[in-house]
C-alpha cells in the first residue's frame, strides 16, 4: 500500500516472476486502517525509521507487526519482541524466514501483549509524561 520511489522496481520484480496474482499494489489508499484491520499481520521493512507511528497504528488495529530491526524505533515499539517480530535490516532470508514461521503460527499469542503495549502509547498516559517534565 502507498507508493514509493521503488514501486515500478517492485512492479518489474513481481512481473518478472510472474507473481502477479499472489502480491497485489494497492497505491495510495485514503484510509489505510480498513486495510490494516483485515490483514493477518503487518510487514514494515524500512532501514530507517523516526518514531514509527505505524507500527503503534497496526498494533492498535490488533495487528502483530512483523519490522526489520532498524535503528530507533520498531525495538523500542515492539517491547523487544514481545509485542511483534524483529528481522535483520536488508537481510531478505532472516526476513522471508520470519514471515513464514509468522504466517503458520497462532498469532494470538502476542495479542494481549499487544493490548498492554497499546495502552502505553494513550494520549492520557503521554500527557502524564509531559507533565512530570514540564
Amino acid at each position: 500500500m502507498g507508493n514509493g520511489p521503488d514501486s515500478e522496481k517492485i512492479k518489474d520484480v513481481i512481473n518478472k516472476n510472474g507473481l502477479e496474482k499472489q502480491i497485489i499494489l494497492l497505491g495510495q489508499k485514503r484510509n489505510p486502517y480498513v486495510w490494516m484491520k483485515n490483514a493477518k499481520l503487518f510487514v514494515h521493512s524500512s532501514f530507517y525509521e523516526g518514531f514509527g507511528l505505524v507500527l503503534v497504528e497496526a498494533m492498535i488495529c490488533g495487528k502483530v507487526v512483523l519490522s526489520s530491526d532498524c535503528p530507533v524505533g520498531p525495538k523500542e515499539i515492539l517491547s523487544k519482541e514481545n509485542c511483534g517480530v524483529l528481522f535483520k535490516t536488508g537481510d531478505v532470508i532472516d526476513f522471508s524466514k520470519k514471515l513464514l514461521e509468522l504466517a503458520n503460527k497462532d498469532l494470538s499469542l502476542y495479542q494481549e501483549k499487544i493490548k498492554n503495549r497499546i495502552e502505553e502509547f494513550k494520549i492520557e498516559k503521554i500527557m502524564k509524561e509531559y507533565e512530570k517534565i514540564i
